[in-house]
């Protein structure tokens, strides 16, 4: 029986954890040739406050776009991931 575990950020829409189920659960019962009855999906909301990138919480990364007027959706694509420079981090790091 496989288990899949999905560690993602909270926020998203029912419809779209559905859906990811949904494929995932098609795609491993194909390459592992098993039932989809035999998949087990596992999906752990993190909040923003408990993931952190670079010292840096994904919540805090959002507050600071969000401060230099950009749109929260725009922010979080950009930001999530991205490395921030010292001089950002200095001035996250102040703010605590």
């Amino acid at each position: 029986m496989p288990i899949v575990r999905i560690d993602m950020l909270e926020g998203r829409t029912p419809e779209v954890k559905r859906t990811l189920i949904r494929r995932v659960t098609e795609v491993v019962a194909e390459t592992l040739s098993v039932q989809p009855e035999q998949v087990r999906i596992l999906l752990s909301e993190i909040q923003l406050e408990h993931w952190g990138t670079s010292g840096i919480s994904m919540a805090e990364r959002r507050q600071l776009a969000a401060g230099n007027g950009s749109e929260e959706s725009n922010a979080s694509e950009k930001l999530d991931n991205a490395p921030l420079d010292e001089e950002t981090i200095r001035e996250i790091t102040q703010r605590g």
